[in-house]
């Protein structure tokens, strides 16, 4: 099966973001095109910029929830991932990031958020290593041209 979705990839940023209480200091953000069998190599692109706080740092932003019913296969491709993730299928999971993509998991204790650049395969497959939790997908809505979802953090094989 192959989920080919033009902004999916930007949808697991909203997806690592939600992973923030896992404990992880690693974080992700995503290129253009996404497949079930390999990471894609996404064109060349500028990668859509985090918003910033007062001191200029990224921050993780937490908007409330908008209502808005995000597509059935960005929806499919976060599922799948979280379901390949909780499974302790790493490299699966790892499947779903574009590259490049960035990987975002939280914040610092100064409240920054913890930016990881994924240039290669084996660096998305460290990134989702570094996940010391699973998930399992609750819910997900529309931000403007992010999903968000909300997940219940779970247990993982081989953590």
């Amino acid at each position: 099966m192959i989920a080919r979705v033009h902004w999916a990839p930007i949808v697991v940023v909203m997806a690592m973001g939600a992973m923030a209480g896992c404990g992880s200091t690693t974080t992700a953000l995503g290129g253009s095109s996404v497949t079930t069998g390999h990471a894609q190599h996404a064109p060349e692109q500028s990668l859509p910029a985090l918003p910033q706080n007062g001191a200029g740092q990224a921050e993780v932003p937490t908007p409330g929830p908008t209502g808005i019913r995000p597509r059935p296969a960005a929806v499919a491709v976060i599922r799948a991932w979280s379901d390949a993730l909780r499974r302790g299928d790493v490299g699966g999971a790892a499947r779903y990031f574009a590259i490049p993509s960035v990987m975002i998991n939280g914040t610092d204790a100064g409240g920054s958020a913890l930016v990881i650049p994924i240039g290669t395969v084996d660096e998305a497959v460290q990134a989702n290593a570094s996940l010391p939790c699973g998930a399992l997908l609750v819910s997900a809505d529309q931000r403007g041209r992010y999903v968000n979802a909300l997940f219940r953090l779970t247990g993982r094989p081989g953590v």
